[in-house]
């Protein structure tokens, strides 16, 4: 019994020849597509594929694609080129490019398919809309809609990198909750929100990227729109037990009602690590609220000429509101070097609004964990402190057992025991 060629390519696509079954698959193409079976054509844009010529297995799939409309190892390897020839790439097309693209993937290889690509398609596009300004809430709405987190993967994905460490990443049903979530706060639909936070949380999702500390974030916001601050405040409490990142104090000053007590959030806020440009925001909130305090003039004065150097330094412009304050106040840009030189100067008025200068203590390092992310520190009482090595503002390099060092404590988590406990943080060497 004779080979044909088509036969014998097919063979080679099987023993993962590639390379070798196009030198076949190619010639009989260009002289006739319309000897291509479902099969065949299917095989020759399959080894395209795997050869990474997506652009080609995409004309491919396109010729056949009418022919066999029904059949869907076609219509789901024509998706997955689709996805490898518009959105699998550095540089991405237009919006308008990527709409049309995941669309036709829907139409192609719904979502609800098994190991359809279009999942994946559908949360790179929204992730992309959530980058412009104003965000289309609605339209990531009715993307993710398009999909049942029922039938999303559970399981984390996990890849093992040239080291030989693995690296974990969210399970496609995370995905969908974490950005839907952002979508019904973008929406401004509180009790959808924290309907939705709540059906997360009972699918007990291993969470990843923090999107644990976003989902209590938005549900304390949502609280706080409905009109009950004492919960919200209440939830971003317990998150700052866990976790102590400036945003998280500053979230807790936007759901403050008593502007005291919102002061003393934002400056906590303000004293946390983070980039300058990144609480740029945060300082102008606060240079608000004081505005109108007579005793604080020349602190208000100071919040504002911070804001100004941040812009300047980053080569933002100035809103005509800025611009008025500044020459109302005859504030002088260049009587200082730097933001940071400004914001240095600030930190002793923060400190005293949030008491932090009570919970300062020295000491020195008794070891440092293997994981080399933590440690221990034996204050001069006596007592010992756990520390994760993020908080250290000196070179970590320099935290070595021994070495002397200032530092705050305030509550904190022991993961191990599961329970409250007392940490270090803010830990700078001593000379």
């Amino acid at each position: 019994m004779s080979t044909t060629p088509l036969h014998e390519a097919t063979q080679f696509r099987r023993n993962k020849q590639f390379k070798a079954a196009l030198t076949i698959y190619g010639p009989l193409w260009e002289k006739d597509p319309g000897q291509f079976g479902e099969w065949d054509g299917w095989s020759y844009a399959f080894c395209l594929k795997e050869m990474s010529l997506f652009q080609e297995a995409l004309e491919v799939c396109r010729k056949i694609y009418p022919r066999f409309k029904n059949s869907e190892f076609i219509t789901g390897l024509y998706a997955q080129c689709i996805y490898y020839t518009q959105f699998n790439k550095n540089s991405l097309p237009p919006l308008t490019v990527q709409r049309k693209a995941v669309s036709a993937m829907v139409n192609l290889s719904p979502p609800h398919k098994e190991y359809s690509f279009t999942v994946i398609a559908i949360f790179q596009y929204c992730r992309r809309l959530m980058e412009e300004a104003p965000v289309p809430w609605k339209e990531i709405e009715e993307w993710l809609l398009r999909m049942d987190p029922d039938l999303l993967r559970r399981d984390s994905l996990k890849y093992q990198l040239p080291d030989g460490k693995y690296v974990e990443y969210a399970s496609q049903q995370e995905e969908w909750y974490s950005i839907m979530v952002r979508a019904k706060a973008g929406l401004h639909q509180p009790r959808e929100l924290l309907e939705l936070v709540e059906e997360a949380q009972k699918r007990n999702i291993h969470w990843h990227y923090q999107n644990d500390i976003w989902m209590m974030r938005k549900k304390a916001f949502a609280y706080s729109e409905l009109g009950q601050p004492e919960k919200a405040k209440q939830i971003l409490n317990d998150v700052l037990i866990k976790k102590k990142d400036w945003f998280l104090y500053s979230d807790l000053g936007d759901v403050t009602v008593d502007t005291n007590k919102k002061l003393v959030a934002w400056c906590r806020a303000a004293l946390e690590r983070g980039q300058l440009e990144m609480k740029i925001k945060l300082f102008e909130k606060i240079s608000r609220l004081i505005e109108q305090d007579a005793d604080l003039k020349e602190i208000y004065k100071q919040h504002l000429l911070l804001v100004a150097r941040i812009r300047l330094e980053n080569g933002w412009n100035f809103s005509p509101d800025l611009e008025s304050l500044l020459n109302t106040h005859q504030i002088d840009l260049s009587i200082v070097n730097s933001a940071i030189e400004v914001y240095n100067g600030l930190k002793p008025f923060w400190e005293k609004k949030t008491g932090v200068s009570k919970n300062k203590k020295s000491g020195k390092v008794k070891f440092i964990h293997k994981n080399g992310k933590s440690g221990m520190i034996e204050a001069a009482d006596g007592k010992s402190y756990f520390f994760p090595l993020s908080e250290v503002a000196s070179p970590q390099k320099l935290i070595v057992p021994g070495a002397r060092v200032q530092f705050e404590f305030a509550d904190g988590f022991d993961k191990k025991k599961n329970k409250p406990s007392l940490m270090a943080i803010r830990i700078s060497l001593l000379s």
